[in-house]
């Protein structure tokens, strides 16, 4: 329902809309989309329990991504920061196989993976921790039963593990892990291509803590290290050019590069 204003703005009103006015002035950096597909080969999500009783392990088939954007905070009243979150977003997958219970492709072949686990519905929130770096997400499942999901960079892989805490009578228990390649973990600028760009990034920012999954934080774990820069120069020079890209940043001199990388190989050495 709206109203239109025919009085004289009050002072407190006054200030509110120009508040409003310069977050609106204040560019917030766009939401990024990290898109995957799910290995089929070693994806799988285990499901035991239900009125029939089934145990069964299935395969995923399908794609999803990883949103990561920043939110604008009034905290205190009159000061406006970001903070950042990360989501699941488009899952776009079903489960396959094996021949279950009543033969065919199982009890729950061809489920919607998002319907099961509802992934588009956890909380996502940033870890730092000696147990798990990455992301973690929480929740409840589609049957509104507590679940998590731990999400990390392995080996140009991207890992997903989760489970519920299904509770008494027909709930399903859910064992998720999930595997999706990272063709080339170096490229931060997606744009098909790993190159100096991409090296710039990284060591415009070496030894900083960032915000995880942003910049050339390309292990996700919210700091630039030699992890990140190894990533670059092991995918150095591969892809095609022809890939357009969505988020180029701007590189820095050609000046500071070679040095940071001669750095790097003397640390290395030594």
């Amino acid at each position: 329902m709206s109203q239109t204003l025919t009085k004289p703005w009050p002072i407190g009103l006054t200030a509110v809309c120009l508040l409003t006015l310069a977050s609106q002035a204040w560019a917030v950096p766009p939401i990024i989309l990290h898109e995957f597909t799910f290995d089929t080969e070693t994806s799988r999500l285990g499901v035991t329990g239900g009125f029939a009783g089934i145990d069964d392990l299935y395969g995923l088939d399908g794609t999803f991504g990883i949103a990561i954007g920043y939110d604008q905070i009034f905290d205190p009243p009159g000061q406006i920061s970001l903070v950042p979150f990360v989501s699941f977003a488009a899952v776009d997958a079903v489960l396959t196989g094996p021949p279950g219970l009543l033969g065919g492709p199982g009890w729950l072949g061809g489920a919607d993976l998002d319907g099961l686990l509802n992934l588009t519905g956890l909380d996502g929130t940033f870890v730092h921790g000696p147990d798990h770096k990455g992301l973690l997400f929480t929740g409840v499942d589609g049957q509104g039963q507590p679940m998590n999901v731990r999400v990390s960079v392995q080996h140009h892989q991207l890992r997903l593990v989760g489970e519920n805490a299904a509770g008494c009578c027909d709930m399903f228990n859910y064992q998720l892990d999930a595997f999706a390649d990272i063709p080339y973990m170096g490229d931060i600028d997606k744009d098909g291509h790993v190159g100096i760009t991409d090296l710039n990034v990284v060591l415009s920012d070496f030894g900083n803590t960032v915000t995880p999954m942003m910049g050339g934080d390309v292990d996700w774990d919210g700091y630039i290290g030699l992890t990140d820069l190894n990533a670059v120069l092991g995918d150095w020079n591969a892809g095609s050019t022809d890939s357009a890209g969505v988020v180029v940043p701007e590189p820095i001199a050609v000046g500071l590069v070679l040095p940071g990388v001669a750095c790097w190989m003397l640390r290395r050495r030594g």
